[in-house]
């Protein structure tokens, strides 16, 4: 009888054992469980805020582009405004004024008359200008000898043009007219084709 209440004894601290040890493995594991999820929820939370950092750095990026694009609109609408003012204003020029004697150089006597002058000067001037303007001038200046002379002078003014056509030009003038030189002025002007007033 003592025996059998031995085993029993002995099996009942067995099957206490056993749960104890089973009891154990389930906290271990509902512990683990527990990490595990702590760990899932940290690494959800941390991918939220990733998220959220790249978004609102999103956010700014596009805020950025859209300013930079607001300036650059702004920027060229001051361009076209300022294309726009200067298109109005009258466009400059050079205007070139060439003073020719008559008198020839060496003997400074005319070469021709007036009327014959002006008729040479416009047939030159013909050939190498699309427009023109002659008028006439009486030149004057002091010898060494103390004497003044003077001289019927062709006054040309020319515009929209070049100094290469000027200078062209002034060769065949210097040649016909048997001068020694021709005085050329070349002044910034303003020009304007002005038709009225709109009606």
């Amino acid at each position: 009888m003592k025996r059998f209440t031995i085993l029993a004894l002995a099996v009942s601290a067995a099957a206490l054992c056993l749960s104890i040890i089973g009891f154990i493995t389930v906290s271990r594991q509902v512990q683990e469980m527990q990490a595990l999820a702590k760990r899932t929820e940290q690494a959800a939370e941390q991918t939220q805020a990733q998220l959220a950092e790249s978004q609102e750095s999103q956010s700014a990026a596009i805020a950025a582009v859209q300013l930079t694009t607001e300036n650059q609109g702004k920027q060229l609408d001051g361009l076209a405004e300022q294309v726009r003012k200067l298109s109005e204003q009258p466009a400059k020029d050079i205007q070139y004024v060439m003073f020719l004697g008559t008198n020839d150089k060496d003997t400074n006597e005319p070469v021709f008359t007036p009327d014959e002058a002006k008729a040479q000067a416009d047939t030159i001037l013909s050939r190498y200008f699309s427009g023109f303007t002659i008028q006439e001038a009486r030149g004057g200046w002091t010898n060494d000898d103390g004497t003044v002379s003077h001289e019927y002078t062709v006054v040309i003014l020319l515009s929209d043009t070049t100094p290469e056509a000027v200078h062209a030009a002034a060769n065949e003038l210097i040649d016909v007219f048997h001068q020694s030189a021709v005085l050329i002025q070349a002044n910034e002007t303003t020009t304007e084709f002005y038709v009225g007033a709109a009606q």
